[in-house]
């Protein structure tokens, strides 16, 4: 399967989070909230700008920019359990 980044889903759309970049502040964000393995993400919502997104990762929904979602990697699934 193919590999994305974060920032490329669409509203509705789920991906199994397969990478962080470990130097990246994401990073760290994550880890600090717990989210570890390769949950399933779900993009609640994203502006219109799609400056900024959110996300929903085992039941938390979070912010993400942009900027910061590129440093997250993805596989698109149709798997719908978050």
């Amino acid at each position: 399967m193919e590999i994305h980044s974060l920032d490329n889903l669409a509203s509705g759309e789920c991906g199994r989070l397969v990478h962080i970049e470990s130097d990246s502040y994401m990073h760290h964000r994550l880890s600090a909230l717990g989210i570890s393995g390769e949950p399933i993400v779900k993009c609640v919502v994203k502006e219109k700008s799609g400056d900024v997104a959110a996300y929903e990762i085992r039941g938390n929904v979070i912010a993400i920019r942009k900027t910061d979602a590129k440093h997250i990697l993805i596989q698109k699934t149709d798997d719908a359990l978050v």
